[in-house]
């Protein structure tokens, strides 16, 4: 995604600005990342009761924990699309 947009910016508008409108897509792409780990993160246990409804106990301390640790796949995700 990152590499057409600023393929066609180089060839269409000055090397600065081009280097501008990568740099918004990247940030923006790490910014939302963040955000979406850090609130799932905190929504971790909301999610589980919405999703995995029969899980209680210890069971669902252990999913609420491991999602907790793999939210910030969403943030992974989000910078190897670029």
């Amino acid at each position: 995604m990152l590499v057409p947009l600023f393929v066609d910016a180089l060839a269409n508008k000055a090397e600065r600005d081009a280097w501008r409108d990568v740099a918004n897509v990247f940030w923006t792409s790490v910014v939302a990342g963040t955000v979406a780990s850090v609130a799932l993160v905190f929504a971790a246990p909301a999610v589980l009761r919405l999703t995995a409804a029969g899980l209680e106990g210890p069971d669902f301390d252990l999913a609420v924990a491991l999602l907790r640790m793999f939210a910030f796949q969403i943030l992974f995700y989000a910078l190897n699309a670029l």
